[in-house]
């Protein structure tokens, strides 16, 4: 039984509880990564996971209470966000750390298993608690605390044992040779603050739109694989019938965009690292794959007429968006070092609050236009029955927020043109 029904929360409230842990999940990036640039990984990571286990254990006792109480519960995935932000930021930057030489595999592989847990999860629940939510909650409260059990440690013996260097007045001098004309090198001796160089407002502002635009065909995806399916004929079916055999190709199309993300995130990182041994420019030019990739999609929600284009659709999302969230943090530490690469990267990661509240939002209403009344085996359902014309109009937007970010991305690729880095990697 679903918890909507269980908790007697409605859509809307349920759909709250979502916003709500994933907003905390996002604002939690910029605190999470100041303390971990400041302290290291053991406290993060210990109360991450901390906070992962209760969250989960806490709704799992509301839940069966049947205790319903919306502020709360946002409350409690608001909870599991943060400990999750503070749990996966230690492990990228760790990783990084642990891999200088593999930037990208070492972004890739802690990001590609954060989003492949939601596979793992539904498996183990189906396998394990068919059916049941409360169990299935108290399955995730166990396996969360034993995996945190097993990996905060380890995380925690790096941290203690990696050699501590103390933090220079200036940073560590970069040497950045002219590629476009023999002038002679140049030599910084000072990184400026990450929030004070227009390089980071345009990672900032083509990384919201990106993934604004990524995250609202994901939450959107239900809705388009019903406006599709459901045709005139198909609705003459027996509702529960008919409501099977949407959520049966709903689940399809979540899957293949899940695989194809958690693949995006490997592949992304993989191409990162031969990117920067064979070719010398800067992996800023990367970031451009990923938004021709998404903005391709967009064009394909205009035109896309049934689940099957769906499909294609749903694999070059989830790989466009899979990649950006590798290579986005690659570039971040390429630009300003890893001294404070968690704290940039949490502020980076801000504005996908905002573009996927306002896309997601515009993307509904959107959709809610062109809904009607029917009656369906003596029920009345609200339905679109215009096929893509349902959701058409906002990939027309979104396709040209695509353009924009590639326009931010195009002006950041630019100003790295004529400049390679040769600093050593960083460590602390």
């Amino acid at each position: 039984m679903a918890p909507s029904a269980w908790l007697r929360y409605t859509a809307a409230q349920t759909s709250r509880i979502a916003i709500a842990g994933q907003s905390a999940t996002i604002l939690a990036g910029p605190p999470c990564g100041h303390v971990i640039d400041a302290v290291g990984f053991t406290v993060p990571a210990s109360l991450g996971a901390l906070a992962i286990w209760l969250g989960y254990f806490l709704f799992y006792k509301q839940y069966s209470a049947a205790a319903s109480n919306l502020p709360y519960s946002c409350f409690l995935f608001g909870l599991i966000g943060v400990g999750s932000t503070g749990l996966s930021s230690a492990c990228v930057k760790s990783s990084m750390l642990a891999w200088p030489a593999r930037q990208g595999l070492a972004v890739a592989l802690p990001l590609a298993c954060y989003g492949a847990s939601g596979i793992f999860f539904s498996r183990l629940g189906s396998w394990l608690a068919p059916g049941d939510t409360a169990e299935f909650l108290k399955i995730v409260a166990r396996v969360t605390f034993a995996i945190g059990l097993v990996t905060a440690p380890m995380l925690c013996v790096y941290d203690w044992s990696r050699p501590r260097v103390p933090a220079p007045n200036v940073a560590a001098a970069i040497e950045m040779q002219v590629l476009s004309s023999p002038r002679p090198v140049l030599r910084h001796t000072e990184k400026p603050h990450a929030l004070r160089t227009p390089e980071f407002w345009m990672v900032t502002a083509a990384l919201g739109l990106l993934a604004g635009i990524g995250q609202m065909y994901i939450y959107g995806l239900g809705m388009i694989v019903c406006s599709l399916y459901a045709l005139p004929s198909q609705t003459q079916q027996a509702l529960a019938a008919y409501d099977e055999a949407v959520q049966e190709r709903q689940h399809a199309q979540v899957s293949l965009l899940s695989l194809c993300s958690t693949g995006g995130r490997l592949l992304g990182g993989l191409v990162a690292d031969e990117f920067h041994a064979r070719v010398r420019r800067s992996r800023t030019y990367l970031l451009l794959l990923p938004a021709a990739l998404i903005g391709a999609v967009q064009v394909g929600g205009i035109f896309s007429e049934d689940l099957r284009a769906l499909s294609f659709l749903s694999v070059g999302l989830g790989l466009g968006y899979g990649s950006l969230y590798t290579l986005t943090p690659v570039v971040v530490r390429d630009l300003w070092g890893m001294t404070s690469f968690s704290t940039n990267w949490g502020l980076c990661n801000l504005t996908p609050v905002v573009t996927n509240l306002v896309l997601s939002t515009l993307f509904a209403r959107n959709y809610d236009l062109h809904t009607e009344n029917l009656e369906i085996s003596g029920e009345t359902r609200r339905l679109c029955m215009a096929g893509y014309r349902c959701y058409n109009g906002a990939f027309w937007g979104t396709l040209g927020l695509a353009v924009v970010a590639c326009g931010f991305l195009w002006a950041l690729v630019s100003r790295q043109t004529h400049y390679i880095p040769l600093q050593k990697e960083e460590t602390e």
